[in-house]
């Protein structure tokens, strides 16, 4: 009887936090879309304002920012152009390497032919050349033995005949192999040619980018970037109401799925013993170090606080190479773009014990997540790059402890929380 009544409370106690959990998250669901509102309605009243007075301004930062971006994609194809030439000089060297050990064989026969025909005419020439070959003949004692001396002689003048025709082989076979040297010595000249002038190339396209990021800070700052950001955020926002929507119902399931786990683990324990078993509660867990993991490899070259005259909302992470990028947690996609700041980005929205967090990854070379779709902690995101608003490749990482919105108020610094 006390056991069914412990197992009784057990599952009261379960469906308690079923209520207590699902109203707190709408409560917290409640807050960050309301929040979202209000941030859309504001930025809905700053184009109102600002659209006439930067209309003309919209229209050249467009073109400036297709600029960048065209240029972003000529870096791209530029570097896997260098990548194909790198692979095609190092079989080259590789072929010309086959090819030198190919000659050294030939060379080291032709060597001991060589030996063995100088040896053959020294040996001839003082045993009387031809003049043995008949005393040879005439000193046979019958026919038979005549025959079988003519025979003899015959094979020798034939395998004499066959050394000199493979003599022969051998040297021409030498001289294409030698043309053939030549042929690819001469196409890793034009391949290397053509590397330096796609590095050239690349050099100057990342030259041109940084000249057009420069003049956009100088020449027409904010105020240029003003309604295509405006854009951006708008968009963003709208995608941040689905993505939470998405990732509350995602946690809510995960949650029930948990608890439900919990709750059958208890029972078991409680037939087994009627000792209490003690689990680690949400408010343990919450705010641990490891919480999110660190989502790519490299140094870190900035850290989260003021730089270049403003606030750094984030942090930078380099490393060259073919770099991955991961999802710090899991999480849904809120928006993966290409940015005209941010260039290639994207966000994630996560819930961890009812509280909202937002991940941003910005500056990729490439994206491998969309809009709306679900992704698991470690899962590729993209790769390390040097896209939008960037003077180098790394990954610019934020964390906000909320919704994003573009005055950044909810980023939080995120070394506490990463872990490798």
């Amino acid at each position: 009887m006390k056991r069914k009544f412990v197992s009784l409370a057990a599952v009261l106690a379960v469906n308690i936090t079923f209520v207590s959990i699902s109203s707190n998250v709408s409560t917290v669901h409640g807050e960050s879309l309301e929040e979202i509102k209000k941030k859309r309605e504001q930025n809905g009243e700053k184009e109102k304002k600002k659209k006439s007075e930067l209309n003309s301004v919209k229209n050249e930062q467009n073109k400036v920012q297709d600029g960048i971006q065209e240029i972003d994609n000529k870096i791209y194809e530029l570097e896997q152009n260098i990548k194909e030439k790198s692979t095609e000089k190092e079989d080259i060297i590789l072929s010309i390497d086959s090819l030198k050990k190919s000659i050294a064989i030939i060379e080291k026969r032709i060597e001991t032919r060589d030996k063995l025909l100088k040896n053959r005419v020294s040996a001839m020439y003082e045993d009387g050349g031809v003049i043995q070959y008949l005393d040879v003949l005439l000193g046979s004692k019958d026919f038979g033995d005549f025959l079988d001396r003519i025979i003899a002689l015959n094979l020798i003048a034939e395998q004499d005949r066959e050394i000199i025709e493979e003599h022969k082989l051998d040297q021409r076979n030498l001289k294409l192999e030698k043309q053939k040297v030549d042929s690819k010595l001469s196409q890793l000249e034009v391949t290397l040619t053509e590397m330096k002038t796609l590095e050239e190339q690349l050099s100057a396209q990342r030259d041109e980018k940084n000249r057009i990021l420069a003049e956009l800070k100088i020449e027409e700052g904010k105020i240029n970037n003003y309604l295509i950001e405006l854009d951006e955020k708008n968009k963003l926002l709208a995608n941040q109401e689905s993505a939470i929507k998405a990732e509350m119902e995602r946690a809510r399931k995960a949650e029930l799925e948990r608890k439900k786990k919990e709750m059958e683990k208890s029972k078991r324990v409680q037939s087994a013993s009627s000792s209490p078993v003690q689990a680690e509660t949400s408010d343990e867990r919450e705010g641990k170090t490891g919480m999110f993991l660190f989502p790519t490899e490299g140094t870190l070259t900035s850290t989260m606080g003021p730089r270049w005259g403003k606030e750094h909302a984030g942090i930078d992470i380099a490393k060259a190479g073919t770099v991955p990028i991961v999802a710090a947690e899991s999480g849904t996609v809120l928006r993966s773009y290409y940015s005209s700041s941010y260039g290639n980005v994207v966000f994630i929205s996560h819930y961890i014990n009812g509280q909202l967090y937002t991940t941003v990854y910005a500056h990729m070379n490439s994206r491998s997540v969309q809009d709306g779709q679900t992704v698991s902690r470690g899962q590729l995101v993209g790769y390390q790059g040097n896209t939008g608003n960037s003077f180098g490749q790394h990954l610019h990482f934020e964390l906000h402890k909320g919704p994003w919105n573009s005055g950044k108020t909810n980023a939080i610094n995120p070394m506490p929380l990463l872990s490798r």
